[in-house]
């Protein structure tokens, strides 16, 4: 009996080693006493982000998503300072490439004869950082001017032949009415995202106080029964009133 109880106490002392070197392995053993510690620091990470100047690379996609009519590609060089871990200021320029697909403005008779605007926009940026932690959310704000510099072209013709000449005495007459729109005017945006490490995903609101030039032009060429032509134009220049797109999907990286 004294020798079964003698075997039951050294099994159970081996179990409960087993069972006690499980848990320190899990919590932290003799052999890696700073396991848990390591643990709690890998899910409490601190960010990224230190004091000093700093640049970024940001590239973007703006969708209309209401009327689908264009959609716009840009990307920016910012550079500006990091103040802490909470805020940064900085200043930016870009260049963005819009794409035109259609102009729900205007009938189906015109046609896009340069589908994309070019433009470069300069701009103001702070972002504040809601946490000193490896992901934390950020409120983006940011505003500037866009400089246009190609526009976005679409036409449309029209001809009437009168057969004989009419009571001013032309024959002929050839219309064509053309839009150029470019993404000239101030402008703004608000922005929600997720900071991790050196990387900043946002989703943008833009706002603006008049962004896209439009310049409508119309020329009338009329032909008289003698064969003489002449050629009359109207131009009318018109700003809009808020950016036609409607949410812009941007990343950054911090280096």
């Amino acid at each position: 009996m004294k020798k079964i109880l003698i075997i039951t106490l050294f099994a159970a002392l081996l179990f409960s080693e087993e069972i006690m070197g499980q848990t320190y392995n899990q919590f932290g053993t003799q052999q890696n006493p700073n396991e848990m510690v390591m643990k709690k620091k890998k899910f409490r990470e601190s960010s990224m982000r230190e004091a000093g100047w700093q640049q970024m690379i940001e590239f973007g996609l703006g969708v209309d998503h209401k009327n689908w009519q264009t959609l716009a590609l840009d990307a920016s060089y910012i550079y500006g300072y990091q103040m802490g871990r909470g805020l940064f200021v900085g200043a930016g320029a870009g260049l963005q490439l819009q794409p035109v697909f259609f102009d729900k403005y205007l009938n189906d008779d015109y046609k896009i004869k340069q589908p994309v605007s070019v433009s470069i926009p300069f701009f103001l940026d702070i972002r504040a950082y809601i946490m000193n932690r490896k992901f934390s959310p950020y409120v983006d704000v940011r505003g500037g001017y866009s400089l246009g510099i190609l526009s976005a072209k679409m036409d449309y013709s029209q001809e009437w032949s009168y057969g004989a000449a009419n009571e001013d005495g032309w024959s002929h007459r050839a219309d064509t009415y053309t839009k150029n729109w470019v993404g000239t005017g101030k402008f703004g945006a608000i922005g929600l995202g997720i900071n991790y490490k050196k990387w900043d995903f946002g989703v943008y609101y833009p706002y603006s106080y008049s962004y896209g030039k439009h310049k409508y032009t119309t020329e009338i060429e009329r032909t008289s029964t003698s064969g003489s032509k002449t050629t009359e134009k109207f131009s009318d220049k018109r700003s809009n009133r808020r950016s036609p797109i409607e949410l812009q999907f941007k990343a950054a990286l911090r280096f």
